[in-house]
């Protein structure tokens, strides 16, 4: 809308803003953009959405076969319609590989930031301080859009459906051919995305709004003509949903997507959690919310204060404010409907953000570039110090994406059936098929009736069951999952054949590694997220690969640099020389820098700090130092109250030492035992079924239980239970 024109005769009072303050800040946001958005491709569906872009592209058919990929059940009737972006990213990426489309995601948050500078220099307010800050800190809410898939595309369409309307509502009695944009729009959004939901809940929002700006605010009603074709339009975009290639299939289909069951179910997607979420607090949206009330709320006050209630305007704004505080994968709907508004608001030049002198526009100016300028600097630094995980400041593929150990499955297992986890599915799926197969992917809806199985065993948990289940030979496993790691590492079935800067590829035991092929990948040195370096680290020293543990430390020392490195980084040193120190057999060395690992909450490596502790608990006791001893056993348990070892070692320990203290009777052993006991009948009941070397302890547990044994009893360390 334009701004209102002021009367022949009065005065002018309105601050002008030079354009230098429009230079300044336009600068301060492109650094902010280039640097915030200077991001690895985030996660795998970028890679299966060009694999079914490829195949629609090789068969002519943009119906995709969801099953061609993989060998476990899937849901071959599922409707996901996405054949338009799909195959512009596949040709996008045989055009030039992932600058293209990196290029892409630029463009896209920059025809936001084009859209509302359109409106700003239409309302004659380029040069205002707001406008920039608006601009920036919608720029930092479309994180969530910012994904290079299918979903770029839903913010794009929708920044295009919230200006055409703010485009129909200044064109006046002569605009009512802008209705049919809508209807447009539609048609291309719900070829592209399942995202034009939400433009439809906009365009409801609007004609409703519209409906009762007609009837209790007529002065800022559409006209009535404008007014019919508006709701023309809603029924043609009503009517799009059955253009596409699955017809009324596809409207069917939403309706069960969209009900609370299946919503329910997506507890394994962070993107559904709320922006109050403790895992989301990283990315601020809170923050940015607090931020656009501060610059939105004085505008709709000076509105109101001159009863100009809007209704399409207030109705909009509670539909999509509710969105981005439920669910983080919507906050960006709302982005384009918060800087089009405080545009068109600030475009009348009344209220708090345009002062009458110079003075206090020197001072609003002031505490607007302030604001710009801390979230500008808190962006950068959050990409530069803490990336999210599996992330850096700078190009190329995230760490979600298992470059090297596809390419390692493909040269030296090629063909075999492939087990692998939820989030690295999508590259192997792309790299490797469809002629090696993979088990799950991040496309989630062909998997829902055994996703939940399949979430346990992420979580080393049923692991055999699991295996019988889905019995496959090789398996990659993302770092991120250290508990499976963990377990798969120390499964008696399972050999690590490699592992790489993304994940650890196991093969079970009858399935040879042929000669040549190479245990690590090189690129582990060249980690650029802390936090997965560690996370790499921990399997280096676990596989007891002290040679590659260093190599990671060295670049560590290279690459971080931040002040909030530090301490991360000195846990990492722990690690590596309390593990080293223990293979030395320097047990004390051990305990002290495992102990100080342990107390980062960093990381640790409570596996090695326990062994420690149960050496020294064997050098206490053949030194005759028995509370040296039993302290060492119970600090052993402490780091891991089921090791067997620890278990017999504190439980027999204890009972010489009461035995001893008693004068060897057999009743003061039995009454002045509160733990003994305890710990020797846990032994024992772990033990029931083997290992083989646990026999003698066992017999010596059982003795001491019973009364019947007397003798100085001998303790075990751990690798008698391996």
């Amino acid at each position: 809308m334009t701004p209102p024109r002021r009367k022949p005769g009065t005065p002018e009072r309105e601050i002008t803003w030079h354009r230098a303050w429009a230079f300044g800040m336009a600068f301060l946001v492109l650094i902010c953009l280039a640097i915030r958005y200077a991001e690895p491709v985030r996660d795998t569906d970028l890679y299966w959405q060009m694999a079914y872009g490829r195949q629609m592209v090789e068969t002519g058919s943009i119906k995709p076969d969801h099953a061609l990929y993989t060998w476990t059940p899937s849901e071959t009737t599922a409707v996901y319609c996405a054949w338009l972006p799909e195959v512009l990213l596949h040709l996008l990426h045989q055009l030039g590989g992932l600058a293209p489309l990196f290029a892409l995601r630029y463009l896209c948050l920059l025809f936001f930031a084009a859209v509302v500078l359109y409106w700003a220099r239409r309302h004659r307010v380029l040069n205002h301080p707001l406008t920039w800050a608006v601009v920036l800190l919608g720029i930092l809410m479309s994180r969530t859009a910012a994904f290079l898939k299918p979903e770029i595309f839903s913010y794009v369409l929708m920044i295009g459906a919230v200006s055409s309307w703010f485009a129909l509502r200044a064109a006046g009695e002569p605009g009512w051919r802008r209705c049919y944009m809508f209807p447009a729009l539609m048609l291309v959004w719900v070829n592209t995305h399942g995202g034009f939901i939400f433009g439809a809940l906009f365009y409801a929002t609007v004609a409703v709004g519209e409906t009762l700006n007609r009837w209790f605010s007529p002065a800022i009603a559409l006209p009535s003509r404008t007014f019919r074709h508006l709701w023309i339009s809603m029924i043609l975009s009503a009517l799009t949903v059955f253009a596409t290639p699955y017809g009324a299939a596809y409207p069917v289909h939403l309706l069960g997507v969209l009900t609370p069951t299946d919503l329910g179910g997506q507890e394994m997607v962070r993107a559904y959690q709320s922006i109050f979420h403790p895992t989301a607090t990283a990315l601020r949206f809170p923050q940015y919310l607090s931020l656009a009330a501060l610059m939105l709320v004085p505008l709709l006050l000076q509105r109101w204060r001159r009863r100009r209630f809007d209704w399409a305007l207030v109705l909009s704004h509670a539909v999509f404010l509710i969105l981005y505080v439920r669910f983080l994968r919507t906050t960006y709907f709302w982005v384009p409907i918060f800087a089009l508004t405080a545009i068109q608001l600030l475009a009348e030049r009344r209220g708090f953000w345009w002062p009458r002198t110079k003075r206090a526009a020197g001072m609003v100016g002031g505490v607007i570039g302030l604001i710009l300028l801390l979230s500008a600097g808190q962006a950068v630094y959050a990409s530069i110090c803490r990336p999210l995980a599996r992330r850096w400041c700078g190009f190329g593929v995230s760490y979600t994406c298992p470059v090297h150990e596809a390419e390692y499955i493909g040269t030296y297992f090629p063909g075999e059936r492939l087990g692998n986890d939820y989030d690295n599915g999508g590259y192997l799926l792309w790299a490797l098929g469809p002629e090696t197969q993979i088990m799950v992917d991040a496309r989630r809806f062909p998997f829902k009736s055994w996703l939940p199985r399949h979430q346990a065993f992420l979580g080393g948990q049923n692991l055999d069951a699991y295996f019988r289940e889905f019995p496959c030979r090789i398996y990659c496993v993302s770092f991120q999952h250290q508990a499976l790691v963990t377990a798969l590492i120390q499964h008696r079935d399972w050999n690590v054949a490699f592992f790489g800067p993304s994940s650890v590829v196991f093969v079970r035991r009858d399935l040879p590694i042929p000669d040549e092929a190479p245990r690590v990948s090189e690129e582990v040195g060249e980690i650029r997220n802390l936090r997965w370096a560690l996370h790499v680290l921990r399997v280096a020293v676990a596989l007891r690969d002290l040679e590659t543990a260093d190599h990671i430390l060295e670049r560590m020392h290279q690459f971080f640099r931040c002040p909030v490195h530090r301490r991360q980084v000195e846990a990492a040193e722990d690690l590596v020389a309390g593990t080293r120190a223990y293979y030395n057999d320097d047990f004390t060395t051990a305990v002290a820098r495992l102990e100080s690992c342990r107390r980062s909450t960093i990381l640790s490596h409570d596996v090695v700090l326990a062994w420690s502790y149960n050496r020294l608990t064997l050098a206490a006791w053949e030194r005759g130092d028995v509370s040296a001893a039993l302290g060492a056993a119970e600090s052993a348990l402490r780091i891991q109250p089921g090791s067997l070892a620890s278990l017999y070692n504190a439980g027999a320990i204890e009972w010489m030492q009461i035995r001893e203290r008693g004068g060897g009777q057999r009743s003061s052993v039995l009454e002045r035992g509160p733990q003994w006991n305890g710990r020797l009948r846990a032994f024992l009941a772990r033990t029931r079924e083997g290992p083989r070397r646990a026999a003698p302890f066992r017999q010596a547990a059982q003795g001491m239980l019973d009364g019947s044994y007397a003798e100085r009893p001998r303790l075990a360390d751990e690798r008698m239970f391996f």
